[in-house]
């Protein structure tokens, strides 16, 4: 920032200012440019501010003087415009006052893109903040979209209005009235149905009498279904304004027949998932903020989540819950996958303003996943609790049916050496942690491991212990029962294979013996050592040389046959084994 400044005492004398500010951030928030300038004299001059950042152009203009008498600037507010994704623009001069102690505006018209608000006046003092206003047909393009942009999943434009008139010089008094006055929004499915929710009735109330905050909403739609709440609790006093502790007292009743859930939010990482059903939601609370004592029920049913990306396709979900000792007990959870099904029974609650679960749940013939690459069919029972961050899963699942098909080639990636100069990167702790503790997976007798020249029927089992963020340490077993492996232009027969597990998850010993089945001589390849280190060497029945070995591996008969083009079949596959 840079700049100059000349005022005299004089209410007549002349006064000048001119500051620029350039690249000027607060924050996470983008750098701006700015400039004001001041131009006249005590008692009658010009304040302009202008400002610029990467998405937006504000420009205010202030006309009036300081009143020798008061020591206060007193004139209008007589031009602001902001220019960007929710532009505004002031329709018509608007008094302003502001000392060393105040700030008062009064009569504020402004336009937004198309909405409009009315400032009937704000006033900031030592006494605290007052208010009194109205909005009128705001839509939701008049609100920033990096602040409050709808899912991709949902469009439309309902239209709200509303008015308040706060104050807060002793405590805080006043109310706050929302409504919907048009417009719907519809809901879009991955499958690219549309359905809209059919928006009735939104209403929310908030009134203030001394501290205590009284809440009442309304929600009605065709499609959505009904939403009743009242809810009240007290504010209390601190510096910086007015707070909710969790110590503050809370009465809470509501009611919710919910006919669709497909509005709801979903993280970024489930875009292309479909979530829907019914709720029905009974709640009452007389505690605290803190310790609330809620009691009351949730069920749901017709509950359905697909990813089709990824092959989850669960229906038919229920859900039989209850409040008690601000617990959420789940009676009942189920989902249908497949011909199966998965069930749940446990408890969620909150404390400390941290989520705790405990749920344990079966699988009978449950397929999680379905699609021409993947197949997880699943039965068992497991555990899983959360307590400090930390998720905690045991349990002991066999795979009814499976099947994992590889790409034929990984995605590209850099090598550990590589450094990309100017890029810092720092590895965070996660949030969430997840140890799996003695959680055992058995493959069962129908799995498929499939791709790459590979093709098995896997068995065996293997438990695995340990924070998945440093690879858990892994114990068991997989064999290939049967199976082939296209390796040197041939499919070879998997005589023998294993995989022993008794380390880190991604570094098994291994153990694999894979023949052509030709005749006389057998030949084929023997992989042994680790997954890090793995020692390739060509075997063979009964057994000869290596280069005989090569030679009926590669074109089926001995080195007496051979001419000179095999020579070049025998030069390039010598080379693939030399660097494995």
């Amino acid at each position: 920032v840079e700049g100059h400044a000349s005022i005299l005492s004089d209410e007549n004398s002349q006064i000048e200012g001119n500051f620029i500010a350039s690249q000027l951030q607060y924050g996470k928030q983008t750098a701006l440019d700015g400039k004001l300038t001041l131009q006249g004299t005590r008692a009658k001059h010009q304040l302009k501010i202008t400002a610029e950042g990467n998405a937006f152009k504000f420009f205010s203009l202030l006309e009036g003087g300081l009143v020798s008498s008061t020591n206060r600037w007193q004139g209008f507010l007589q031009t602001l415009t902001l220019e960007g994704s929710a532009p505004i623009k002031l329709m018509t001069p608007a008094p302003l006052l502001f000392d060393a102690q105040s700030v008062t505006l009064e009569k504020a018209q402004l336009q937004l893109a198309q909405g409009s608000v009315s400032l009937d006046q704000i006033k900031v003092d030592s006494e605290g903040f007052a208010s009194i206003g109205r909005a009128d047909k705001i839509a939701l393009k008049d609100l920033p979209t990096e602040r409050f942009n709808l899912p991709s999943s949902m469009q439309g434009n309902p239209v709200f209005s509303g008015k308040w008139n706060i104050n807060t010089a002793s405590s805080l008094n006043g109310n706050i009235s929302l409504w919907h006055e048009a417009g719907d929004i519809t809901m879009t499915a991955a499958d690219g149905s549309k359905k809209p929710l059919g928006l009735q009735e939104v209403k929310l109330d908030v009134k203030f009498t001394n501290n205590l905050a009284e809440l009442t909403t309304k929600l009605r739609g065709q499609n959505l279904g009904v939403l009743d709440a009242m809810l009240s609790t007290t504010l209390t006093k601190v510096n910086a304004g007015f707070a909710l502790l969790s110590s503050a007292p809370l009465t809470l009743n509501g009611n919710a027949q919910l006919q669709t859930l497909a509005w709801l939010p979903l993280p970024s990482s489930l875009m292309d998932a479909n979530f829907d059903g019914k709720l029905n939601i009974t709640v009452a609370a007389n505690g605290t903020l803190g310790t609330p004592n809620l009691i009351g029920n949730v069920d749901g049913k017709d509950l359905q989540f697909s990813l089709p990306t990824e092959g989850v396709n669960f229906s038919n979900g229920e859900l039989q819950a209850s409040f008690e000792n601000d617990k959420l007990l789940i009676k009942k959870a189920s989902w249908q996958g497949g011909d199966g099904h998965l069930q749940a029974t446990g408890f969620l609650l909150f404390e400390k303003g941290k989520p705790q679960i405990d749920l344990d749940w079966t699988a009978e013939k449950f397929t999680a996943i379905s699609r021409a690459d993947r197949l997880l069919t699943l039965n068992g029972s497991g555990k899983t609790t959360l307590v400090n961050d930390l998720l905690m899963i045991s349990g002991n699942f066999s795979v009814a049916r499976g099947l994992v098909e590889l790409s034929d080639e990984d995605t590209p990636v850099l090598g550990d050496d590589v450094v990309i100069l100017g890029q810092t990167d720092s590895v965070s702790e996660p949030a969430l942690k997840i140890l799996l503790n003695g959680l055992r997976i058995d493959v069962g007798k129908e799995f498929t491991l499939r791709g790459r020249g590979l093709d098995a029927h896997l068995t065996g089992a293997v438990t695995l212990t340990g924070l998945t963020q440093y690879r858990p340490h892994t114990e068991g077993v997989i064999q290939v029962k049967e199976g082939s492996y296209f390796a040197y232009g041939q499919k070879l027969t998997i005589e023998r294979g294993i995989i022993n597990f008794n380390g880190t998850v991604d570094n098994p010993g291994v153990n694999i013996r894979a023949m052509r089945n030709s005749t006389p001589v057998n030949a084929g390849i023997e992989i042994t050592g680790t997954a890090f280190v793995p020692i390739t060497k060509l075997g063979s029945d009964p057994t000869v040389a290596d280069s005989e070995k090569l030679s009926w591996l590669v074109l089926g008969h001995g080195m007496d046959q051979t001419n000179k083009n095999d020579y070049g079949l025998l030069s390039l596959a010598a080379g693939v084994l030399l660097s494995q």
